[in-house]
Protein backbone atom coordinates (compact mmCIF):
# COMPACT_ATOMS: atom_id res chain seq x y z
CA UNK A 1 0.00 0.00 0.00
CA UNK A 2 1.25 3.56 -0.85
CA UNK A 3 2.13 5.78 2.29
CA UNK A 4 -0.70 8.37 1.82
CA UNK A 5 -3.28 5.75 1.92
CA UNK A 6 -1.87 4.37 4.83
CA UNK A 7 -2.00 7.92 6.40
CA UNK A 8 -5.51 8.35 5.61
CA UNK A 9 -6.36 4.77 6.90
CA UNK A 10 -5.00 6.19 10.57
CA UNK A 11 -6.39 9.29 9.94
CA UNK A 12 -10.09 7.49 9.70
CA UNK A 13 -9.43 5.60 12.42
CA UNK A 14 -8.24 8.32 14.59
CA UNK A 15 -11.80 10.55 13.92
CA UNK A 16 -13.76 7.04 13.98
CA UNK A 17 -12.43 6.64 17.18
CA UNK A 18 -12.83 10.42 18.31
CA UNK A 19 -9.35 11.42 18.25
CA UNK A 20 -9.55 14.45 16.10
CA UNK A 21 -6.66 15.83 14.41
CA UNK A 22 -6.19 19.19 13.06
CA UNK A 23 -3.06 19.64 10.01
CA UNK A 24 -2.12 23.18 10.27
CA UNK A 25 0.37 25.49 8.51
CA UNK A 26 4.08 25.33 9.44
CA UNK A 27 7.02 26.73 8.03
CA UNK A 28 6.07 25.75 4.29
CA UNK A 29 5.04 23.23 1.92
CA UNK A 30 6.84 20.81 2.65
CA UNK A 31 6.22 21.09 6.58
CA UNK A 32 3.28 20.91 8.87
CA UNK A 33 1.89 20.99 12.66
CA UNK A 34 -0.41 18.15 13.99
CA UNK A 35 -3.05 19.57 16.78
CA UNK A 36 -4.68 16.86 18.97
CA UNK A 37 -7.84 17.54 20.47
CA UNK A 38 -6.24 18.12 23.45
CA UNK A 39 -4.53 20.78 22.34
CA UNK A 40 -1.15 18.89 22.39
CA UNK A 41 1.16 19.05 19.05
CA UNK A 42 3.99 18.70 17.17
CA UNK A 43 5.99 19.52 13.79
CA UNK A 44 6.23 17.19 10.87
CA UNK A 45 7.97 17.45 7.12
CA UNK A 46 10.82 19.56 5.80
CA UNK A 47 10.33 22.83 4.07
CA UNK A 48 12.76 21.85 1.14
CA UNK A 49 12.62 25.52 -0.06
CA UNK A 50 11.54 25.92 -3.97
CA UNK A 51 11.70 21.71 -4.63
CA UNK A 52 8.04 21.36 -4.92
CA UNK A 53 8.67 17.80 -5.25
CA UNK A 54 11.02 17.23 -2.32
CA UNK A 55 8.50 19.43 -0.13
CA UNK A 56 5.89 16.97 -0.86
CA UNK A 57 7.99 14.04 -0.01
CA UNK A 58 9.43 15.41 2.84
CA UNK A 59 5.68 16.02 3.99
CA UNK A 60 4.43 12.43 3.11
CA UNK A 61 6.97 10.85 4.54
CA UNK A 62 6.82 13.21 7.97
CA UNK A 63 3.28 12.33 8.69
CA UNK A 64 4.01 8.51 7.71
CA UNK A 65 6.54 8.57 10.38
CA UNK A 66 4.41 10.41 12.47
CA UNK A 67 0.93 8.29 11.87
CA UNK A 68 2.20 5.28 11.22
CA UNK A 69 5.51 4.52 12.74
CA UNK A 70 4.92 6.30 15.54
CA UNK A 71 8.03 8.39 15.13
CA UNK A 72 8.83 11.89 15.32
CA UNK A 73 9.85 15.17 17.14
CA UNK A 74 8.52 14.96 20.69
CA UNK A 75 4.70 16.16 21.66
CA UNK A 76 4.37 19.44 23.10
CA UNK A 77 1.76 19.59 25.63
CA UNK A 78 -1.19 22.16 25.50
CA UNK A 79 -0.42 25.55 27.38
CA UNK A 80 -2.35 26.21 30.88
CA UNK A 81 -4.99 28.91 30.49
CA UNK A 82 -3.75 31.93 30.81
CA UNK A 83 -4.12 33.71 34.23
CA UNK A 84 -7.00 36.78 34.16
CA UNK A 85 -5.50 40.12 34.19
CA UNK A 86 -5.55 41.80 37.24
CA UNK A 87 -9.47 44.20 37.06
CA UNK A 88 -10.53 42.11 34.33
CA UNK A 89 -14.40 40.85 34.93
CA UNK A 90 -12.72 37.35 34.82
CA UNK A 91 -11.01 37.93 38.04
CA UNK A 92 -13.95 39.80 39.74
CA UNK A 93 -16.04 36.70 38.69
CA UNK A 94 -13.21 34.21 39.70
Amino acid sequence: MSKAYEILKVIAKMNADGDDITLAHDWGLGSGTIIFKDGSHTHFGNDCEDNEQKAVDAFVDGLYSLLVEGRGLSVCPPAPPPEPLPGSDAQRLG
